[in-house]
């Protein structure tokens, strides 16, 4: 039995075959003969917050197993440390503490299976970083390697409160941002820089770039890190607009 969808509808065409064999290329990068080469990690979200409907869950509050039966489920409870057997056919929806489980019924009689993964991650409290240095020091090494050579003129609290706090000069632009890339015979390098309107810097960032051929197109895309760790947010939540001047000859 698989999943339905709860309440997404979807109106598209089928995919032609030029469509389907590029789709099975793609997943056969991560499986082969219909198993993952790496098995899906725990459930993130409870079975109440999901957008599918599954055909089993279990509910690690109560201990019992939901199997799904038309519009009702059959309450199955535990009868040994890996059997579950169904005692009523109940009115249920998931629960906060339930999430959706594989199981298989036994072979001899109607008591079911089930593989249960473990309980799902506690949300905890997140503790913000108090400089944008020390949230680089959070991120992936792939990540902070982005930002060799960054200098800030003021902290990232006080980054947004300026950006949104300034005024403007009959206009809606709130940020200035010019970056440049350079090759030279394979040896890649980067520079942006991120200004008020008023000609205040705020911002700069030089480093070495990497990859497998050398570009000044490859060495300038060092500068959407920070576009996307900074400015995304400032777009989102102040609704600014940023100029982004780039020069490049590829």
């Amino acid at each position: 039995m698989s999943s339905t969808s709860a309440w997404i509808q979807i109106n598209q065409a089928k995919p032609h075959e030029p469509s389907w064999k590029l789709w099975r290329k793609v997943c056969a990068l991560w499986s082969l003969n219909g198993k993952l080469y790496e098995p899906m990690g725990r459930w993130l979200f409870p079975a109440n917050q999901l957008r599918r409907k599954w055909p089993m869950y279990y509910d690690h509050d109560t201990g019992d197993l939901y199997v799904r039966q038309n519009e009702k489920f059959a309450r199955c409870v535990p009868i040994d440390a890996i059997r579950f057997s169904p005692i009523s056919e109940v009115d249920w929806n998931p629960s906060p503490t339930s999430i959706p489980v594989h199981a298989r019924q036994a072979i001899y009689g109607n008591e079911w299976i089930p593989l249960i993964p473990p309980t799902l991650p506690t949300p905890g409290s997140s503790t913000l970083s108090e400089t944008f240095q020390e949230f680089i020091t959070t991120l992936d090494l792939w990540e902070r390697e982005l930002f060799p050579e960054l200098s800030m003129t003021i902290d990232c609290y006080e980054f947004l409160e300026i950006v949104n706090e300034q005024e403007l000069d009959d206009t809606d632009i709130r940020l200035l941002t010019v970056s440049d890339g350079s090759d030279v015979e394979g040896s890649m390098s980067f520079g942006w820089i991120i200004a008020l309107p008023s000609g205040r810097r705020l911002a700069r960032c030089s480093g070495p770039a990497f990859g497998p051929s050398g570009s000044s197109f490859r060495a300038e895309g060092y500068r959407f890190p920070f576009s996307y760790q900074i400015l995304g947010p400032l777009v989102q939540i102040l609704r600014c607009i940023t100029n982004l001047v780039c020069q490049n000859a590829d």
